[in-house]
């Protein structure tokens, strides 16, 4: 999809990653920490309705397009995070595909974000480091949810007692939509802003890492973002009409997502 905007790291990363790592000091002595690249493998389909001229507001999601997770696993047993009571990947709960990279380690993570206070949430997740089948080591990082959207680096944390994992049973919650989303008017320069967007249920995660301003006059006008093709037809007292000329990509995307300033979850008709 392209790389993320550079945008300010969240704080309090090193809080959460003191917290799940808590434990005797001889113990985290011998632990080598990892830093990793991580991002979201999805898969991205062909429009249902091509050609169709959506109708919205500012803050819903328009011209979705149906896509899913790569693969989600559930494991044979429970894994307990080390130095905290709360943490725990239960057997059977699902766990999102994400894709690492490091000059150590290239592979596959199983990932669950695990809230952390009022709005932090902790990615937990499960690598199978000597390729024999098996998850044996933890690493933990941060994520938007809904869909699940990690945050680009990930930090390894220790080994884990290795367990199983198979493709999990209820293959419907792969699914979720990628389409667009609209900011309101920007007060000083009148331009509205377009943003790619990831839908799942009633709520999506726009992804701040392209965006394209455009003002709503002389229409019809064609915007481009995300790599596909908006025009918007006709704009008036707050309602758009848009028709996606040239929709996303179909195939593998990999979603790689800057720490955000703010995250905004939008309406999905």
């Amino acid at each position: 999809m392209g790389e993320g905007l550079r945008l300010r790291k969240v704080a309090g990363v090193a809080s959460i990653l003191l917290l799940l790592s808590a434990g005797p000091a001889s113990a985290r002595e011998k632990v080598k920490r990892e830093r990793a690249q991580v991002a979201l493998p999805i898969l991205i389909e062909a429009p249902l309705e091509p050609g169709r001229t959506y109708s919205f507001r500012a803050g819903e999601m328009f011209g979705a397009q149906p896509a899913r997770y790569r693969s989600i696993v559930s494991l044979d047993a429970p894994v307990a995070i080390p130095g905290s009571a709360a943490a725990l990947i239960a057997a059977g709960e699902p766990l999102v595909e994400l894709q690492a990279s490091s000059p150590n380690f290239t592979g596959h993570l199983y990932c669950k974000a695990q809230a952390v206070g009022l709005k932090r949430q902790a990615l937990l997740c499960l690598a199978d480091r000597d390729g024999d089948g098996a998850l044996d080591q933890l690493w933990i990082g941060f994520a938007a949810v809904t869909p699940l959207v990690p945050f680009p680096d990930i930090r390894s944390l220790r080994t884990v007692t290795p367990v199983r994992f198979r493709p999990y049973a209820d293959q419907a919650s792969l699914a979720f939509e990628m389409g667009f989303y609209v900011s309101g008017t920007n007060p000083l320069l009148g331009q509205h802003h377009f943003y790619p967007a990831l839908g799942s249920g009633k709520a999506s995660y726009v992804l701040f890492w392209e965006h394209r301003p455009a003002a709503m006059r002389n229409l019809p006008k064609a915007i481009t973002v995300g790599g596909a093709e908006v025009t918007v037809t006709g704009y008036s007292q707050g309602n758009y009409q848009a028709i996606v000329t040239r929709p996303l990509a179909v195939g593998e995307h990999l979603i790689v997502s800057p720490y955000p300033k703010r995250t905004i979850y939008v309406y999905v008709p």
